[in-house]
């Protein structure tokens, strides 16, 4: 019981954690598809990402900043609930360690995604 107790009071499953989390999820997912969407217009021979005086450089700036920001916090969030809280079968932490080490911030969105989220909502903690 003190354990259970323990783990509910551990910072990742503070509401405010929860919650930054969810958000880093959300704008790192949001701009990994707009990187793709551009990346497909790109190859393709549109161009509507041309990068034309201050306002532009100022959007880019602010928009790679904060999803650095947000993936980082995603990901060490991430790798520090896989580390301390994650108590799936050896296996399965295994194949999630080499996500989220292999697949960066992407494996930290899907680990969000599939662990963390139902995990911390539930609380059920494997």
């Amino acid at each position: 019981m003190e354990n259970a107790t323990l783990i509910q009071k551990h910072w990742l499953l503070q509401p405010r954690h929860k919650h930054l989390f969810a958000v880093s999820a959300a704008v790192t997912a949001t701009i990994l598809g707009f990187v793709v969407i551009a990346s497909l217009i790109t190859q393709y021979g549109g161009k509507p990402f041309t990068p034309e005086g201050v306002l532009s450089a100022i959007v880019g700036t602010f928009v790679g900043v904060t999803g650095a920001i947000a993936a980082m916090y995603l990901w060490v969030g991430m790798g520090w609930y896989w580390l301390r809280l994650d108590h799936s079968s050896s296996r399965t932490k295994k194949l999630w360690f080499l996500v989220l080490v292999v697949f960066n911030w992407v494996g930290a969105i899907v680990y969000y995604f599939i662990v963390y989220r139902r995990a911390a909502s539930s609380g059920d903690l494997r």
